[in-house]
């Protein structure tokens, strides 16, 4: 069995066209990242305050991850928050 291996190259590449496909994809709101809400039929800012709180959980209490303040006295509420 062969073994397939990437370039540093390779992996740029797909990067790069990853990045460019996202942001023709969702241009409207590149212009505007900090100030509009993607509209959609789910809860935008619920999704957007999960992936906020991932990133703030795994630099500051990585081993409490899912104690989140989303539905505060109960714990490991961020398990109640995820589809």
């Amino acid at each position: 069995m062969e073994r397939l291996e990437l370039t540093r190259r390779e992996v740029l590449i797909a990067a790069l066209g990853a990045v460019i496909a996202s942001v023709v994809m969702n241009w409207p709101l590149v212009l505007h990242l900090g100030t509009n809400i993607p509209r959609d039929v789910a809860d935008p800012l619920a999704e957007a305050w999960q992936l906020a709180w991932g990133g703030h959980a795994l630099v500051h209490q990585p081993l409490h991850f899912f104690d989140s303040n989303r539905f505060w006295p109960i714990s490991d509420s961020l398990a109640f928050g995820t589809r």
